[in-house]
């Protein structure tokens, strides 16, 4: 590889533009995919395996504390539950108060100090009989460890921040409005969902480093699409006796269209693209059924036909969203 583009960094676009050109190897091309990271060498597996060895560690060790909790819980004095939960959390902040914060381990230990800060509140309310509801638990679990999810910047910490941010949401509608299917809790879903989705896409456009990853995002797709997918079919299924599940209806389909729009134009990924190709397949499903009174003899035949002509048109599309980026310059 010549000297002068040794230090220039390669996306798979300019990568496949490069693979066009006839006098391109197959060494060269590998060298290229190498050092743009997406042939991993032997020192990326080594860092691979490293990480996830430290990260099966730390599970097991949550693992372990809930299954000592769980199986000495009588035996174990107040002091000593509360020392127990108390000391899980110190051990670990002091290694990430005294550790470069940009370490795999020093992210990985204010992960341990999260997680061991929700086992310290339920041992807390299990011993004094607080009477809160869950949805505190996992507010108060989730306002407490902010902090530690902005200075960390590690996407897992974020992850575990938006599922305890859902699931109180999910408790707060259910423990105290006495709603649990019920359209507010799929929009109110939708909106967390799509927020956090917008804030990691628009950090993303500022040339972030720390956005490229796309697990996250698409996880945050695949729920906010989810979701109002889910609200439909029931508003479907129901005749729309709610209201608002027509709302989620219509929202969701603009969020299909949304989504097909901005990441097949602005940002590549295919995979919210079929994520949102299979949730408007499972709506016309829904309503194919609906009409024909969910008889065996429709779900066979309709539905079954229904599904092979959207399934391949859906395949055609992805196809040639695919090409079509691929052709850009």
């Amino acid at each position: 590889m010549p000297d002068s583009i040794k230090n220039e960094k390669f996306t798979r676009k300019i990568i496949y533009l490069l693979a066009q050109m006839e006098t391109m190897s197959v060494d060269v091309l590998s060298g290229f995919y190498s050092k743009a990271g997406f042939k991993p060498n032997l020192k990326s597996w080594i860092s691979f395996l490293s990480k996830f060895v430290l990260s099966l560690g730390i599970l097991f060790i949550v693992s372990g504390v809930i299954f000592f909790f769980a199986y000495n819980w009588r035996e174990l004095h107040k002091f000593a539950k509360l020392s127990i939960a108390g000391s899980l959390i110190l051990i670990p902040a002091i290694i990430a108060l005294f550790s470069d914060l940009k370490k795999f381990y020093a992210k990985l230990s204010l992960l341990a100090v999260a997680i061991f800060t929700g086992s310290l509140l339920a041992v807390f309310g299990q011993i004094y009989q607080t009477g809160a509801n869950a949805y505190d638990l996992f507010l108060n679990w989730a306002i407490l460890i902010t902090g530690i999810v902005v200075i960390s910047n590690f996407k897992p910490l974020w992850f575990l921040w938006l599922v305890l941010i859902n699931i109180s949401t999910v408790l707060f509608y259910g423990q105290i409005m006495w709603i649990w299917i019920d359209p507010y809790v799929f929009i109110s879903l939708f909106a967390v969902d799509t927020v956090a989705l917008l804030i990691y896409e628009y950090s993303g456009f500022k040339k972030n480093p720390q956005f490229e990853s796309r697990w996250l995002p698409r996880i945050l797709g695949f729920a906010a699409m989810s979701s109002m997918t889910v609200a439909g079919i029931i508003g479907i299924v129901t005749d729309f006796e709610e209201p608002g599940y027509l709302f989620c209806l219509i929202l969701a389909f603009i969020s299909y269209a949304g989504v097909i729009y901005f990441y097949s134009r602005k940002v590549y990924d295919l995979s919210l693209i079929a994520v949102s190709f299979l949730c408007i397949i499972a709506v016309i499903f829904t309503i194919i059924l609906k009409t024909s009174d969910f008889t065996s003899a429709s779900i066979f035949f309709n539905g079954g036909l229904v599904i092979v002509v959207l399934t391949i048109a859906s395949a055609a599309l992805l196809i040639k969203i695919n090409n079509a980026w691929k052709t850009q310059i």
